[in-house]
């Protein structure tokens, strides 16, 4: 989040960030809709103070 702050407008720096695996297809193509389900699921994410 530093490195982002330093280098990109604030408009672009990111609000959070989640580490997770991503899930995938048996060819390996990563399935959005699980993606925007889990987002919607988690709702809003605390602001990082990294």
């Amino acid at each position: 989040m530093k490195f982002c702050r330093e280098k990109m407008p604030a408009y672009w720096v990111p609000k959070s960030v989640v580490f997770r695996l991503l899930p995938k297809t048996a060819t390996g193509k990563v399935q959005k809709h699980l993606l925007r389900a889990k987002a919607k699921e988690m709702g809003l994410v605390k602001i990082s103070k990294l």
